[in-house]
């Protein structure tokens, strides 16, 4: 039964329709006059029009919606995934959003990515440019164990790198560094093998200080460590897990180092024994400014970008260290590997 005896249930509802339609349309409420009119003959020819109207407003926002999702996404997308975020589900609203995405491209915004049909990727066509001229360059006045700071200088946002073996003294070499900076700023801890009671007893370890006079803060690391990074402070990732896919190395060291701003990153990754770098192997340095392995008593610069002194480069140097206490981290100068007749056979245990 209609609700207007002058219209069949057909005409009704295809008016009703209509009405629906122009009501979620917040641009043309002008025309909602019209629907007024009761005579279905004289409404036949403006409903074709208003219809038309409604469907290129339509499309015209559905490619609004469309650009601004993609303006707004990270990494490449699918068509599909347009269709379940916008919850696109009629077969001419797919071919609307195939048909803006092929334009996108036409136009250098989106390019085709992977091995997939329909997969994309946003291009980036706004540069931003760096400020050179108005700027200083601030150290970030970090100190080091084995005093590298002689060696190397750290400026905010650094990424740094420190690998070594099991049992090579990798935390308490970034405990040290805690300890001499903790008067810096703000540090955050992220250890992944060890609970609170277990950390308590590590710094108990430490005789030059009472477990009070610790100040860094400390907290359990995430599947996602780009998620954890504080970019203004300290960050110290003790140590990054990752157990077979080790190219995903350099994608998690990228997406943390990308966060920082003011602040410094120190990741710690394992290294196999033998090998040069840690897991991940180039794909570990690519964009730290400091690379420091530690295998059996042996600590050695494998990469650094910014020198103390311009005219000494500190690449290829090594310090023998023991650890003694569990904790107290001594060492020799920095020399050159060639020069070294003092390297000690392994022995289990010792540098634990």
């Amino acid at each position: 039964m209609t609700e207007n005896n002058s219209f069949s249930d057909r005409q009704w509802q295809e008016l009703q329709e209509s009405k629906q339609r122009l009501i979620l349309i917040e641009k043309v409420p002008e025309l909602q006059r019209f629907l007024d009119i009761e005579d279905y003959e004289n409404l036949k020819d403006l409903l074709f029009k208003l219809n038309t109207t409604i469907s290129v407003l339509t499309k015209e926002t559905l490619t609004d919606k469309i650009k601004e999702w993609i303006e707004e996404s990270d990494g490449y997308f699918s068509v599909s995934d347009l269709y379940r975020e916008l919850a696109i589900r009629h077969t001419k609203d797919k071919t609307n959003v195939r048909q803006v995405v092929h334009k996108m491209v036409q136009d250098n915004l989106l390019e085709k990515f992977g091995q997939k049909n329909h997969q994309y990727r946003k291009k980036q066509t706004i540069l931003i440019p760096i400020d050179y001229m108005n700027v200083e360059a601030r150290e970030a006045t970090l100190k080091w164990p084995l005093g590298i700071e002689d060696l190397f200088v750290t400026y905010p946002a650094n990424l740094i790198i420190v690998a070594g073996t099991k049992d090579s003294g990798k935390t308490a070499f970034l405990l040290d560094f805690i300890k001499k900076n903790q008067d810096y700023g703000t540090i955050n801890y992220f250890p992944n093998e060890f609970a609170g009671e277990e950390l308590n007893a590590r710094l108990s370890m430490h005789q030059d200080m009472l477990i009070t006079d610790w100040k860094f803060k400390c907290f359990e690391p995430t599947q996602h460590p780009e998620d954890m990074i504080q970019p203004d402070e300290i960050n110290v990732i003790d140590y990054l897990e990752i157990n077979d896919k080790f190219f995903q190395v350099a994608d998690k060291l990228t997406k943390m180092a990308d966060k920082l701003e003011k602040g410094v990153l120190v990741v710690a990754l394992q290294k196999a024994r033998g090998a040069m770098l840690g897991r991940g192997s180039d794909f570990s340095w690519e964009r730290c400014r400091l690379y420091i392995t530690l295998e059996r008593g042996l600590a050695k610069i494998l990469s650094a970008k910014n020198w103390r002194d311009h005219y000494k480069n500190p690449v290829g140097l090594v310090s023998n260290y023991k650890l003694v206490g569990g904790w107290k981290i001594i060492g020799d100068p920095w020399h050159s590997e060639t020069d070294d007749k003092t390297i000690k056979p392994y022995v289990p245990g010792e540098y634990q």
